[in-house]
C-alpha cells in the first residue's frame, strides 16, 4: 500500500490526494493527516486536489469526511485545486462542507491564512567564489 504524505510547515498540514485513490488508500489519507494532526496540534490543513482531472462519488465522499474530520479536530481546512467540473461535481453529488473554504491554488490559501510568500533578493557575483582568499 502506498504510503500517504503529509507536510508540514509552521502550524499548517499540507496534504495532496493522489490522483489513483482506492478504498484502502482513501482510509490511510485520512488517518495519517489525523494522527499528524494531533501530533503537530496544527491550526490549518491545506489539501491540495489539483491532481485530480474527475471527481466521482467515491472521491467526493473522501474529500469531503476528511476535511470535516479535519475541521471537527478545531483545523481551518482549505481546499486547493479545485477545477470548475469537480465544484460542479461536488454541488451535483450535495456534499455539505459548511466549514470548509476554498483556494484556486496555495498562495490564495496561505494568504487566507494570514501567510504571504515573501521574495528576498540575494546577489551572488559570479566572481566571488573565484577569488583567492586574502593572504596576510
Amino acid at each position: 500500500m502506498k504510503y500517504i504524505q503529509v507536510l508540514k510547515l509552521g502550524p499548517i498540514l499540507f496534504l495532496t490526494i493522489p490522483e489513483n485513490l482506492n478504498d484502502a488508500l482513501a482510509q490511510s489519507l485520512e488517518e495519517a493527516l489525523l494522527e499528524q494532526q494531533a501530533l503537530t496540534k496544527a491550526d490549518a490543513i491545506v489539501i491540495d486536489i489539483s491532481s485530480l482531472e474527475i471527481i466521482d462519488s467515491f472521491m467526493a465522499r473522501v474529500i469531503s469526511e476528511t476535511a470535516n474530520a479535519s475541521s471537527l479536530m478545531d483545523a481551518k481546512v482549505i481546499i486547493v485545486g479545485m477545477s470548475p467540473v469537480a465544484t460542479i461535481t461536488l454541488l451535483e453529488l450535495g456534499m455539505r462542507m459548511e466549514h470548509i473554504e476554498t483556494a484556486l491554488d496555495l498562495e490564495a490559501a496561505l494568504d487566507k491564512l494570514g501567510y504571504a510568500l515573501v521574495k528576498t533578493k540575494k546577489t551572488i557575483h559570479p566572481l566571488d567564489s573565484l577569488t583567492e582568499p586574502n593572504k596576510k
